[in-house]
């Protein structure tokens, strides 16, 4: 496994990772008309302009397994394709991201795999707090790495 900077040719693939990851990972949170908001077509536009930011893992075939983005020393998102979970990916990238100074981190209250993995790796609760998400107030919680 590799990690790496993302470049511009990369991005319809993050965009891909993202929606299935979204759909996985937050389909029972936040349903699916939120969803919808949050398209491949969503995640594309957005990566445009923002894939200078992006780290991704690499399998040693050089198809992507998943991403990071670290914005201002937070991490704002950590995303495995649902086909890998489970392989090492996300605690690559996540240590990844540690290395690279990310130190704070939000969360979905009710996201319990992300949030089971991100104590695993010595990740501590900070303060619970509502956020708008696609048009929904979800119940979250701030994380910090000591």
């Amino acid at each position: 496994m590799k990690i790496r900077p993302a470049t511009v040719a990369d991005v319809a693939r993050l965009a891909a990772i993202a929606a299935a990851s979204y759909r996985a990972g937050f389909l029972d949170i936040v349903g699916e008309e939120s969803l919808q908001a949050r398209s491949q077509a969503h995640f594309e536009k957005r990566f445009t302009e923002q894939w200078a930011s992006l780290r991704l893992a690499e399998q040693s075939d050089g198809r992507i397994a998943g991403f990071s983005q670290i914005r201002d020393g937070k991490l704002d998102m950590l995303f495995v394709h649902p086909d890998l979970f489970g392989q090492g990916y996300g605690a690559t990238l996540l240590a990844d991201a540690e290395r690279r100074g990310a130190t704070l981190l939000d969360c979905f209250r009710d996201n319990h795999a992300a949030r089971r993995f991100y104590e695993r790796s010595g990740w501590r609760v900070g303060e619970d707090f509502m956020q708008e998400f696609a048009g929904l107030t979800i119940a979250s919680v701030t994380y910090r790495k000591p």
